[in-house]
């Protein structure tokens, strides 16, 4: 008989109710063939078929399983001869060549199956013609296996080490980051911060989250409380119809800010005196003049409202 095919592994995928399967190559004896059932979690066990059919047959045959293999799971059918040779050739006149052919298949059988290993071994590329690679011996503790500056394999023990302390570099970099790009997200007062102009300066150049803005109250409110509103992409426009008293939201700690334009009318006041820093900067009550306002707050660590920073016009 011939082995005309390189084929000598098949898979299936469960369904949870079939337990019969074809075993499509050809496999010279039951031994012959391990069987592999791999679960959902990647684990897997060597089955024992109950049946096995069609050994020595050139088309193959099937095997069936004393349990169905379940949907989720995969069963393997690997042609896997052990590596021996049983068959004794005596001097004789009447040597069956059958017994010749069959010593032939067995052979390119293991073959097969120790090309199917290499195949899944780390090789070099076809066109490396360096020295041969030996891999070190395990060191007896943790370690990484790398090239040396003459390209050979070494062992790198103490990996951990300094991974773990690249990892605390890069947390305790983040943190300081943090501390002065976005001191709002801490509950200390903003004049305790190392670099308290940086500070300012992201926060009022983008440093808020894409999304959080603030929505004054309804046109013609004597009084506008600001509040943090995340269902709106944009800051809401008010249009100023008198004149303007803001008070601070002394509850949410943050950042506010608010667009208004003036109406055709114009010439009314805008009272920030309740803020712990009023209105700096030139207020323009010009008809139909447009302003961009900010202002940040500050809890202590008790939760406790501490300041309310500048309320600064941006530009009009």
């Amino acid at each position: 008989m011939t082995v005309e095919t390189e084929n000598s592994t098949q898979v299936y995928h469960g369904d949870g109710e079939s337990v019969s399967f074809a075993i499509p190559f050809y496999f010279l004896d039951k031994a012959d063939l391990k069987i592999v059932r791999r679960l959902d979690d990647g684990t897997e066990t060597t089955e024992v078929p109950q049946s096995v059919t069609g050994d020595g047959v050139a088309d193959g045959g099937s095997l069936t399983l004393s349990s169905p293999l379940a949907a989720g799971q995969e069963l393997h059918i690997i042609r896997w001869p052990a590596k021996t040779q049983l068959t004794r050739l005596v001097n004789a006149n009447n040597l069956p060549p059958e017994t010749v052919e069959r010593l032939a298949d067995r052979l390119l059988m293991l073959h097969q199956a120790n090309w199917k290993q290499i195949e899944k071994a780390v090789r070099l590329p076809e066109t490396y013609s360096g020295d041969a690679l030996t891999i070190p011996e395990p060191p007896g503790e943790e370690a990484l296996i790398g090239y040396d500056a003459a390209g050979k394999l070494v062992a790198s023990t103490g990996f951990a080490d300094t991974a773990n302390a690249a990892h605390a570099a890069a947390a305790e970099a983040v943190a300081a980051a943090s501390s002065v790009n976005n001191p709002l997200d801490k509950t200390q007062n903003l004049a305790d911060l190392p670099d308290k102009e940086a500070a300012v300066a992201n926060l009022f150049s983008g440093g808020l989250t894409s999304g959080v803005i603030l929505a004054p109250k309804k046109n013609g409110d004597s009084n506008a409380s600001f509040m943090i509103d995340h269902s709106v992409n944009g800051l809401q426009t008010l249009t100023i119809t008198q004149n303007l008293s803001i008070t601070p939201d002394l509850v949410h700690e943050g950042i506010t800010e608010l667009l208004f334009t003036n109406d055709g009318t114009g010439g009314y006041t805008i009272d920030s005196s309740t803020f712990t820093h009023s209105l700096e900067g030139d207020y323009n009550n010009a008809a139909n003049a447009r302003h961009h306002l900010v202002a940040y707050s500050v809890k202590d660590d008790a939760g406790v409202m501490v300041t309310w920073g500048y309320i600064k016009e941006l530009g009009a």
